[in-house]
This record gives C-alpha cells, structure tokens and sequence, in this order.
C-alpha cells in the first residue's frame, strides 16, 4: 500500500515538473525576442487611421514641399500659394497605399542608425497627414528603398524604430507638383459624342498649313437629317463633311489636356486680351465652353491656353492644337463630294 503510495506522488510530482517546463517553453517561445519581432513585422504601420479624416497632405523633399488640400469636396495642389485642381485618383491611390501599410519588419531601434536608413529628418523625406483642424494624424520619415529593393526604410515621428514597410512609397513621394494636377480642361465624364456644335476662328498657321487658309472662321452643327446625325458646316449645307474626320475633332476637344499650370504670368504676356484662336463648342445638355489659345512658346512649341471665366490657365502642346485647328476644307467627305 505505501509502495504505491509512493509510485502515485512520483508520478504526480513528475507530471507537474513536465507540465511546468512545457508552460515554461511555450511561455518563452511566444515571448521569445524573435517572435516579438515577427508579430511587429505583420502589424499596420498606422493602427487607426481612416481616408475620410484626411484634409491636407503635406510631402517634403530636400526642403520642397508639395501641399494637397481638400477644399470642401475637392482637392487641390498648392503650387507657388495659389490652388490649382488636384488629379483626386492620385491622391485617393496614396492614402489607400498608407492606410494599408504593412511593417516588413523591424531593422532598428537605435536613434544612431537613423542617418544610415535616411530617416534622421535631416536626410529623410517627410509625409504628414492633417486633419481639418490642422493636426497632424500621421507623420512618416520615409528613407531609401529597403533590402530587396522592398518597400522603404520608414520612421514615425516620436519613435526610434526604423522599420521596412511591405510597399514602396516613392511613386509618390519623388512626384512634382505636376504629378498631382488635374490638366484635363473638361470633365473625365464629356466624351465627343456629347458635342453637338464647335466653331472655330483662328489666325494660326502650324507647319504644313501654309498653303491653306491663313485664318479659320467656321462652325460645324450636327443635324438630323433623315432620321440621321450629321455634321455640316454652317452656311454650306451642300458641303458634305466626313463623320470621322468631325468626330476626331470633337474627340480630341473632350479629352483636351494642358501640360502644366500657368503661374505667374500676367494675363497680357499669356495673350489672352487678344487670342490667336478660340474654340467655342455647346453640348447635348446646353453647355457652353470657349477655349482660348494665347502666345505660343516657340522653345517648348507650346501654347498658352486658358477657358474662359476660369482664374487659370495651362501651357499645351502644339500638337494638340493642331488636331482641332483645321482648315474646313480638310474635313471634306471625298467620297460624296466627288
């Protein structure tokens, strides 16, 4: 009786042993250094943050910042104090892309290293998100490219650690001003077949030209004729025009881009007191646009171009140009005429 007595407190006394080391091994491995290390690695850089709250984002590089403001339910870039339309897919894309950042892991903590990954704030680039009453929500030093060409080397404001996040940054931190812009002239939704009518008076004359007419002055209706939409030039209704060559026009003017902003230029020097073409086109829905096109810059054979009634204008390339302002004659059907 006492001999297995005996055995049973051995072998209660070995299972507790056993059960501890086990505790005791489990315990060490989910709070070993190593572990901690790759639960960090698969947080979110930032634990709360929503796109909503966003009102301002401010990114600077080598002392240049670049300002983007929401102005009611619009963003805007600031470009030398003056608010310019912002391209809001490019914006929604970066805050998507820091909201769901990812640290890759965790390569230092020590202020001293900071200089070696470009976060330092002396080296680094910097990108601050703020809230509408103008609080920062978000501050990321952002360094080079991390190991594998992975991600960037990033540092939050207040903290010592050094982290490799799971994506790269640098799409949008090495972009310009113009980067962020909004350079298209009319809405992304107005497509050419929304145009019903288009004049145009110009005193242009582009390289392979110059044995056509010197000025344009001519509208183009598109009519029901017969149950069929077609495009006439006004006052010349035996005159058959080609859809095709009518419709690129209008195309091109839907979709009309400018290059970059105009700051600073007195309205005189763009030349928009006196035009040396203006394109006027109304819509299926009564809306009125008038373009006006201004000096030409000869070194970049660009143009300066403006809409009427907006507080801005753009540069634009030759080229685009070009494909709108056409001699009359050039938009002939041949094959009806002949």
């Amino acid at each position: 009786m006492g001999f297995n007595l005996t055995v049973k407190k051995k072998a209660i006394t070995l299972t507790i042993i056993l059960a501890f080391l086990t505790f005791t091994y489990v315990l060490g491995m989910v709070f070993s250094s190593e572990n901690i290390q790759n639960r960090k690695a698969q947080e979110p850089v930032f634990a709360i943050l929503n796109k909503e709250s966003v009102a301002r984002i401010e990114i600077m590089e080598a002392d240049l910042p670049t300002e983007l403001e929401k102005k009611g339910e619009d963003w805007v870039v600031m470009i030398m104090n003056t608010a310019f339309p912002a391209l809001e897919s490019r914006i929604d894309s970066l805050l998507d892309l820091v909201i769901s950042l990812k640290k890759s892991q965790v390569v230092s903590a020590n202020p001293e290293n900071w200089q070696n990954f470009e976060v330092s704030g002396e080296n680094s680039k910097q990108l601050k998100l703020f809230n509408s009453s103008g609080k920062v929500i978000a501050h990321l030093h952002v360094g080079k490219s991390g190991l594998g060409s992975k991600g960037n080397y990033i540092r939050l404001e207040g903290s010592n650690e050094v982290i490799q996040s799971d994506r790269s940054l640098n799409f949008y931190i090495n972009s310009s001003e113009k980067f962020w812009s909004d350079l298209r002239l009319f809405a992304r939704d107005l497509t050419g077949e929304d145009i019903m009518r288009i004049t145009i008076r110009s005193r242009i004359s582009f390289l392979g030209q110059e044995s056509k007419a010197q000025s344009l002055d001519y509208t183009l209706l598109l009519d029901n004729i017969a149950g069929v939409e077609t495009w006439q030039a006004e006052g010349m209704d035996s005159y058959p025009l080609s859809a095709k060559s009518v419709d690129g026009i209008a195309n091109s003017l839907a979709s009309f881009e400018g290059n970059e902003f105009i700051v600073d230029v007195a309205q005189d020097k763009a030349g928009f007191a006196d035009p040396v073409a203006e394109i006027e086109f109304t819509t299926i829905d009564d809306a009125s646009y008038r373009l006006q096109v201004g000096t030409y810059l000869e070194e970049t054979n660009q143009y300066y171009i403006k809409l009427a009634g907006q507080p801005y204008g753009y540069t634009a390339a030759a080229w685009r140009l070009e494909k709108i302002l056409v001699p009359v004659e050039t938009l002939a059907d041949k094959e009806q005429a002949d």
